[in-house]
């Protein structure tokens, strides 16, 4: 009877015995796979730092900042000189770099251009200024083929706590001094630090001249039509100060002030002889409001509308005389200009900027005139440029448009340019990521006052071509 009782119990104590036994193999499998699971991030970890220390670890590391917290000073366009206005998908993309926690970016191209034109023109193909005086040979055809335009652009932002990033961007392109000079080199377009919170940005270094930020969308993206109708838009020593507060419903506002250099000989250099400062920065300064709600898209990757104004102040003083006594003159620089842009639809928008000013010279307008050498006084100039953009596709568009510049013939002098103007239309289409092609038909007119009070005059077509392979 006892045997029975006991082998009764054993027999009732299998099944828990069974599900103790499941239940621990079970735990121990889940505990191997935890430590595996454990050990396996302990290693992707460190692969993952070893190849940041290789520098091998591209756009994965973390997040890109977001826009507004790095964005760097309101006209300062780090990718390129002269594409502000265009569609964001003939971008080259930026290659950016994590190294700890910052964001290092490298980018460029190299560029070639090709000019044809039926008038001699003065600059080098890329960076048309106007056209020579016509040739006692009527043989003022002319070929021109240039990569001095290429280019190298480098870039670091870093977090600095309290929601500030310290960025420096820097662009050099191949050539040699003035864009008047056909030789090349290796000429620094831009360079310069900040520090931004996304309201707030503050920078110091060689920037673009915040008077007259707009540019028109040409081929020759690096004059862009100075002397016919686009001051400014040219590099500077200064230092800036940015504030930006959005108004709600997709409209923002943008307000900016900079002391600059008073004498740059980026675009002319009507200030190199016997000419100095006056003791005082230039003061430039500009308001802009843009408009883009919620939704918005454009191929051109333009707002739905801007509109700005911005105007400099400065001085600087020239000496006359070859021997003592000299005589000094002191003379003003002033200029205001009034821009803006609207976005008609998706696929079809409107730009364009107007203004005025007096020994504006050095800032790329009244054709490079500052100062009359006789009367001594400030040159006074107008003008202005409008342009046409359509999008044909994603990949590509076009622009047509018309510039114009200006001075006071009354205040100039025999062999002056009394007026230049450009019309022109250009198709771009971004073959590849990492190939852009540009074509554009332009006609050009310049004057020139002759010593009987009338005027000398030059007009024709050219084709202008670029070619880049950016990375």
């Amino acid at each position: 009877m006892k045997r029975r009782l006991i082998l009764v119990a054993a027999l009732a104590a299998l099944p828990t015995a069974a599900a103790a036994a499941t239940t621990d193999q079970e735990a121990l499998v889940a505990d191997l796979q935890r430590q595996i699971a454990a050990q396996q991030a302990q290693l992707d970890a460190q692969g993952k730092a070893i190849a940041e220390l290789r520098g091998l670890v591209v756009g994965e590391a973390r997040p890109a900042p977001v826009a507004s917290e790095v964005s760097p000073p309101v006209m300062v366009a780090a990718e390129t000189v002269a594409v502000a206005s265009s569609p964001a998908s003939m971008k080259a993309p930026e290659h950016v770099v994590h190294i700890g926690n910052a964001d290092v970016m490298l980018g460029g191209a190299f560029t070639l251009n090709t000019l044809a034109s039926a008038r001699r023109t003065v600059g080098p193909a890329g960076s048309v200024f106007f056209l020579a005086p016509p040739d006692v040979t009527r043989r003022d055809n002319v070929l021109d083929i240039t990569a001095q335009y290429s280019r190298i652009s480098l870039g670091i932002d870093i977090p600095a706590g309290d929601d500030w990033t310290v960025s420096a961007r820097t662009m050099f392109t191949f050539y040699n001094g003035s864009l008047l000079n056909a030789s090349y080199g290796f000429q620094p377009l831009f360079g310069y630090g900040s520090a931004s919170n996304g309201r707030w940005t503050f920078s110091a270094g060689l920037m673009f001249e915040l008077f007259s930020p707009r540019q028109p969308d040409v081929v020759d993206s690096v004059s862009a039509l100075y002397f016919s109708g686009n001051p400014a838009n040219s590099p500077r020593a200064q230092l800036r100060t940015e504030w930006r507060a959005p108004l709600g419903g997709g409209t923002n506002f943008e307000a900016a002030v900079a002391l600059s250099d008073p004498i740059s000989t980026f675009v002319s250099k009507d200030l190199t002889d016997r000419t100095e400062d006056n003791g005082i920065p230039n003061l430039e300064t500009r308001l802009v409001v843009t408009h883009a709600p919620d939704g918005w898209s454009s191929l051109l990757d333009r707002s739905m509308w801007e509109f700005g104004i911005s105007a400099v102040y400065g001085e600087f003083r020239k000496f006359y005389g070859l021997s003592a006594p000299f005589d000094v003159r002191t003379n003003h620089v002033r200029g205001i200009s009034i821009d803006g842009g609207v976005s008609l639809s998706s696929r079809l928008a409107l730009q364009g900027e107007v203004w005025t000013g007096q020994a504006l010279g050095n800032y790329g307008a009244a054709i490079g005139a500052s100062v009359n050498p006789l009367t001594r006084g400030e040159v006074h100039a107008s003008g202005g440029w409008g342009e046409v953009a359509l999008a044909w596709s994603g990949k590509a568009y076009s622009t047509f448009g018309y510039g114009l510049d200006s001075p006071n013939r009354e205040q100039l002098v025999p062999g002056d340019k009394t007026r230049n103007e450009t019309v022109w239309g250009n198709i771009f289409w971004r073959a590849a990521p990492w190939l852009r092609l540009g074509l554009e038909g332009s006609w050009r007119r310049t004057q020139y006052l002759l010593p009987t009070g009338g005027s000398l005059s030059n007009d024709g077509f050219g084709m202008l071509m670029t070619t880049a392979f950016r990375y």
